[in-house]
Order: structure tokens, then sequence, then C-alpha cells
């Protein structure tokens, strides 16, 4: 991954100095916390870093031995804040890449029938042209849903993000979903997969302000969807995307 207009080269380097923000550590613990198990990884990427005076090394003397200890510097700092800013205007602006991705993923375990009675919360443009031969309603509010209609109903979760992650929440937003399916209907809901991944933790939590990390792990999205009463449920990971496939 290439970050344009930043001096910031690769997602290794920005995870690293997310790291340091949060306090010093030498290689060795920066390998840890970051699963690598080659030396030859993390060096030349930290020493890549000093040379752009990003960040900067101690030494410290313990009774063992010494070593490197590495801290960000203010540039360090300032030059990831624009990264994040940047990547923050992006994601926020351009949905479209999303959308595609999105609709791609569904597409590995649905087909779409004409004529279908589907009902889609996620109303643009490119939803419209997938969904073209269908008889669709877009609507994200689900008061006022017709009861026991829909073939299919498509839906981007996302209660993590929009109500704190209150179970209760959760709970009610899929149970309209399910009274407004039909008895032997689809339900195809999308969900973020909340992982330990400290990119991610950082720009949820830093950067778009929610309390926490976003989501479910695909254990959590299939005892909700069990316990709101869809059978038959299927939980899939797909590149930080969990798309359950369930029925009524």
């Amino acid at each position: 991954m290439i970050f344009a207009d930043t001096e910031i080269k690769g997602s290794l380097q920005a995870k690293i100095m997310l790291l340091l923000r949060e306090n010093p550590m030498c290689g060795v613990e920066l390998m840890k916390k970051l699963n690598i198990k080659s030396p030859g990884t993390i060096y030349p990427t930290l020493h890549s870093l000093e040379r752009k005076g990003l960040i900067f090394h101690e030494i410290v003397r313990t009774e063992a031995a010494k070593k490197k200890i590495y801290k960000i510097t203010p540039k360090g700092v300032q030059e990831l804040s624009r990264l994040l800013s940047s990547w923050t205007k992006l994601t926020c602006c351009d949905w479209s890449a999303y959308i595609k991705r999105f609709i791609n993923v569904i597409n590995r375990y649905i087909s779409i029938k004409k004529g279908e009675k589907i009902l889609c919360t996620l109303d643009a443009k490119l939803t419209k042209e997938w969904l073209k031969d269908a008889n669709v309603t877009y609507q994200f509010d689900l008061k006022n849903l017709k009861q026991n209609f829909y073939d299919k109903i498509i839906s981007m979760i996302g209660v993590g993000t929009i109500m704190e992650r209150k179970e209760t929440s959760t709970i009610y937003y899929l149970s309209r979903l399910k009274k407004a399916l039909r008895k032997g209907g689809t339900l195809v809901a999308l969900e973020i997969e909340r992982t330990d991944n400290i990119w991610a933790e950082k720009y949820f939590v830093e950067i778009m302000g929610f309390k926490e990390h976003p989501g479910m792990t695909k254990d959590e999205f299939r005892e909700i969807l069990e316990k709101v009463g869809f059978k038959d449920v299927q939980v899939h990971s797909v590149s930080g995307i969990l798309v359950s496939i369930s029925s009524k």
C-alpha cells in the first residue's frame, strides 16, 4: 500500500508509528505486537523511518545488555496525523469502491432473480444498477415496513457503529428485518468484522470518534442472528467484512 503525498510508505510503517505514538518500544517488542517473525522485516523499516526523521532511537543499558528504544518524533506525529486525515477524507467521500466490494461479496453467495421483492437499506446508484431487474424497496428507516412481504433483504447492519454496540439495538434492528421477510425468505446482512488490527482500532476510535472498534466477530454475529430467530445461519469473513446468509 502506497500513500500519496506523504513520507509514510506502506501500512507497516504506519502501524509502527501508531504503536510508538502510544509507547516507546524496542524492535523485539514491535515484532511481538505486530506478529512479525523475521528481524529482516522490522529493522529495515525502522531504519527507513529514522532516515526520514519520523522516529529516533535511544540506547538503554540493562543488566543483560544494551538495546535500542524507538520513539516517534514530533515530525512523525504530524505526518501520521496528516496521513490519517487524508485517509478519512477518502473513505468518507467516496463510497463507490466500498459498494462495489459489497456487491461482489454478496454475489458469491446469492443470486438475484427477476421480479423478486427485495428490501435494500443501501440506496445508491450502484445498488440500483445491480438490482435493476428486481422489485426493490430502498429504505433505511425500518418503521412502517410491510410485514411478511420481501423475498430477500440486503442490509449493511452497522449497528455497532451507529448504536454504540448496544445489544438491544442490534436485536431490535434485526427483529424488524425478520418481520418484514416472508417465511422462507433470505436475509443478507453485512457487518464490519471486529479484529485486533491496530490500524482499524486507531481509525475508528481516534479518527472517527467511536467509543470502541465497531463491528462483531463471526461468532458474535452468528449468535445474535440465531437469537433473533433466523435459521440456517452462515457467516463468512471476506476482507474485513462479515457476510451472513440466513433464512426466516
